[in-house]
C-alpha cells in the first residue's frame, strides 16, 4: 500500500488543520457556547488559545486511521487486498470520509469493484448522492477507480 500517496490524497480532500474547525458543510466540531475544545487528555485545540496539534501528531493520527481503515476494509471485503494500491486508496478515502456503515450502502459500487468492473463502479460513484455532496472529490476518486492511476496532484 502506498501510504504516502494515500495520506496526501486524503489531506487533499479533507485538508489538515492544527485547530478545531467547522467541517465543509459548516457543521461545528463542538456545541455552541463551549469555551474550550479539547481532545485526548485535555489538549486544547481551540484556535482562540489552545496549542492545537503538532504536524507530527496530525500525521500520526492519520497513519493510525488509515491502518485501522485498511484492516477493517480487508476484513469486511475479502477481495480488498487483491486491488491495486490506487483502488485500495479510493476505498480508504471513501471509508475515511463516510465511515464503514455508510460506505457499505454503496452495494452496487462495491459489487462492481469486487467483480473487477471498475468502469461501472466509477459511473456508480459519480451518480450517487455522495458525489453531489463532495463534488470534485468523488470525480477524482471515480477516475482513479476507473483508470487505476494516481491524480496529477500526487505525482
Amino acid at each position: 500500500m502506498d501510504l504516502g500517496r494515500t495520506k496526501k490524497l486524503i489531506i487533499l480532500h479533507e485538508s489538515s488543520q492544527q485547530f478545531a474547525y467547522n467541517d465543509r458543510t459548516g457543521k461545528p466540531v463542538c456545541p455552541a457556547g463551549d469555551a474550550r475544545v479539547t481532545i485526548g487528555v485535555g489538549r486544547n485545540i481551540d484556535v482562540r488559545g489552545g496549542p492545537g496539534l503538532r504536524e507530527s501528531e496530525i500525521q500520526f493520527m492519520l497513519a493510525n486511521d488509515l491502518e485501522e481503515g485498511e484492516h477493517l476494509l480487508a476484513r469486511t471485503f475479502p477481495w480488498f487486498d487483491s486491488l491495486s494500491d490506487v483502488r485500495r486508496a479510493v476505498l480508504l478515502d471513501m471509508h475515511h470520509n463516510l465511515g464503514m456503515q455508510r460506505l457499505k450502502r454503496f452495494e452496487q459500487t462495491l459489487a462492481s469493484v469486487a467483480a473487477g468492473n471498475y468502469r461501472k463502479a466509477s459511473l456508480q460513484m459519480t451518480q450517487s448522492r455522495w458525489a453531489r455532496q463532495v463534488g470534485a472529490r468523488a470525480y477524482r476518486l471515480a477516475e482513479m477507480m476507473q483508470f487505476n492511476e494516481w491524480p496529477m496532484e500526487l505525482h
